[in-house]
């Protein structure tokens, strides 16, 4: 028991354990950035997706109305 906390207080032993917690602090940080950037990204890919279905809805009533428009015009 004696060797394990000399080997914990060892000055070599404490600055790894700091450098080890940074490093998982700077891969979490990392890893957070990319999800937010991910994330952003999905939103515009479905901000997009959905724009152009409303065009297509509009192409589409728009040609229906034309239609109806000329069915109108023929009676």
């Amino acid at each position: 028991m004696e060797a394990l906390y000399n080997y914990i207080t060892q000055p070599e032993t404490i600055v790894s354990f700091i450098i080890f917690v940074f490093s998982l602090w700077v891969m979490r940080s990392n890893v957070n950035g990319k999800l937010k950037d991910l994330e952003h990204r999905i939103e515009k890919i479905e901000d997009l997706d959905l724009d152009s279905r409303l065009t297509k809805m509009q192409v589409d009533l728009d040609w229906i109305k034309t239609t109806l428009d000329e069915l109108k015009k023929k009676h």
